[in-house]
């Protein structure tokens, strides 16, 4: 009928099938589509509905971007340096193996639109450039951290759990270190300290949970950590707070404007979209404009990051005359 139904029209038809006008009626299954569906538009590529106006007008996003991850030196001149061999515009959220020598990325597989995507991970050789997609069986990987422990992975499983899981890099063996269900999606921001201890960040404070503990809260707020050896750095409200890992004792606190990340591995980096600053010290002049995570590799001479194009409009398509 090329228009929208009106509530009217299906209230009139549960009416009529309620009446006595229906008498002779033994059950049926009454369609109240309009006929069939009729195609608006071809090739809208990422599309997202927002709305349709009251003169028939339907509202939509449409999306160009793409994702890759670099590494930046921290010395001038500060060259930028493509890290993913495959899939090039779809890799995000890369870290590096706490020996130096891998690097582990997430990437896209098929069309990403406004944040719903499938992912996996990638697992790079920097000797070699090899690449092994680790395929981790989880519904949503969402960020990864890769210490001494192992590499975690926040994000959830699919069957209703969510959290942080250690994924093995040789046998790709997936183990939960803390799940609840019907968490959200993405799972929490993590870390394993020395003492073997896994720090999360949930409802915007910092818990821990000790081997064969349960899950407890700290009174610390947080919104990004990074740990190094026997301390934590806790990020809060553009100031980032050094911890001593066992007792919790604050042993340095730091102003980072802007920050929303952090990363610590031989020096503690706090970044925002377009800054980087090493704690204590100052910003870093070269290109830092990123988003996303960021890791240091060992010794702290190299950063991962992720650098994002493209742009995002709003179109108007008209369904009705």
């Amino acid at each position: 009928m090329n228009r929208l139904g009106e509530s009217q029209e299906v209230a009139d038809a549960i009416e009529y099938l309620l009446s006595p006008k229906s008498s002779f009626i033994n059950g049926v299954a009454l369609p109240l589509d309009g006929g069939p569906a009729q195609r608006l538009a071809r090739s809208l590529g990422r599309a997202l509905p927002l709305g349709i106006t009251g003169a028939g007008l339907l509202l939509f996003g449409r999306r160009n971007a793409a994702s890759d991850v670099f590494s930046l030196p921290l010395a001038a001149p500060y060259p930028l340096s493509s890290l993913a061999r495959s899939f090039p515009g779809m890799n995000r959220g890369a870290v590096y193996s706490p020996d130096g020598r891998s690097l582990a990325y997430l990437s896209r597989r098929g069309a990403e639109n406004y944040g719903q995507e499938s992912r996996t991970l990638l697992v790079q050789d920097l000797k070699t450039g090899v690449e092994r997609d680790l395929a981790p069986r989880l519904a949503c990987l969402d960020r990864l951290h890769w210490g001494p422990a192992g590499l975690l992975i926040s994000g959830s499983d699919g069957r209703g759990r969510a959290g942080v899981f250690r994924l093995d890099t040789d046998s790709g063996r997936l183990t939960p270190l803390y799940t609840e269900p019907a968490g959200p999606c993405r799972g929490y921001p993590a870390v394993v300290a020395a003492s073997g201890t896994l720090y999360l960040i949930k409802q915007g404070q910092l818990w821990r949970k000790a081997p064969q503990a349960e899950l407890e809260p700290t009174s610390m707020p947080a919104t990004a950590l990074a740990s190094e050896g026997e301390q934590i750095a806790l990020l809060h409200e553009e100031t980032v707070t050094v911890l001593e890992e066992k007792t919790l004792m604050v042993t340095a606190r730091h102003a980072c404007p802007s920050c929303t990340e952090l990363a610590w591995s031989g020096i503690l980096l706090g970044a925002g979209p377009k800054s980087l600053v090493q704690l204590p010290g100052g910003a870093f002049p070269g290109p830092v404009a990123r988003e996303g995570p960021i890791s240091l590799s060992p010794g702290g001479k190299l950063l991962a990051v992720t650098l994002s194009r493209g742009n995002e409009e709003v179109w108007a398509l008209r369904v009705r005359p």
